[in-house]
């Protein structure tokens, strides 16, 4: 009797091994995978800043599958590549400098029409940081 209680305990932290080693196998896969999609353009100017704004509105900037935004807004500016890193919520944009400087514009903008989209239909409720923001881009605006 006392060996199956022995058998059984192992067999219990055998189990709870194997589940901890996949979570870190699937952890470091997907850390893996992120830093193989990071590749900007060697030679070109890059500026970077901070979105620190709600999760809603960066999923909705980025777009669906995570690059259609992203995409459009490379097609829009000319900028040679675009990179937001969700851990830090910081946004790089390589490429010529004017286009730089639009692609920043412009992601602003779409930022803008996402919150104002947002907050006038109430799908979600937004930080006090992302509506500071909105209502001083407002106020400029007029």
């Amino acid at each position: 009797m006392e060996y199956q209680n022995y058998t059984h305990k192992l067999d219990l932290l055998d189990m709870e091994y194997k589940h901890k080693r996949e979570k870190l196998d699937s952890q470091y896969k997907q850390q893996q995978s992120y830093d193989t999609l990071y590749n900007p353009p060697i030679g070109v100017n890059k500026i970077e800043f901070d979105l620190p704004f709600d999760d809603c509105v960066i999923r909705q900037l980025i777009g669906k599958e995570g690059y259609s935004g992203l995409k459009e807004i490379l097609q829009e500016t000319g900028v040679s590549y675009l990179w937001f890193d969700p851990h830090e919520k910081n946004m790089e944009i390589w490429g010529n400098s004017s286009c730089c400087y639009l692609a920043k514009q412009t992601i602003y903008k779409k930022i803008f029409n996402i919150i104002n989209k947002i907050t006038s239909n109430y799908e979600y409720v937004v930080s006090d940081f992302t509506m500071k923001w909105f209502e001083k881009k407002l106020f400029w605006k007029k």
